[in-house]
């Protein structure tokens, strides 16, 4: 797990989630794959976020408790199975997140442009 904590869910996890959700679970996070083993890993701060957007207390506090949980794929995944508005939260922080990624990385991009016709 990284410094930032985030969630593992293993691609199995996420086959059952998108079995019940659909295929927007599998926007929830980053796709990692070491050859054998895929899954996604889903940043707590996004669950965080998602949570205060949806601005359900009961939800709030379940995910204020989920960086002490030992098992934290098993809670986030209670916690969408219990709560599926969650999971567009989710899939809507994780969208804008991925905006502003591609957003700063053109802007990065655009500083290097050089004009030859000095």
């Amino acid at each position: 797990m990284s410094a930032m904590q985030d969630i593992v869910i293993s691609d199995e996890e996420l086959t059952h989630l998108e079995n019940r959700f659909g295929p927007d679970v599998r926007q929830i996070g980053r796709w990692l794959s070491d050859g054998v083993f895929a899954y996604v890993s889903v940043p707590i701060a996004a669950v965080e976020k998602a949570a205060e957007l949806l601005n359900d207390r009961s939800v709030l506090e379940t995910v204020s408790h989920l960086r002490t949980s030992r098992q934290l794929a098993a809670a986030l995944i209670d916690l969408l199975q219990s709560c599926p508005e969650l999971l567009e939260k989710i899939v809507f922080v994780e969208r804008h997140r991925l905006l502003e990624v591609v957003s700063q990385s053109d802007h990065k991009r655009s500083d290097w442009v050089v004009d030859w016709q000095l």
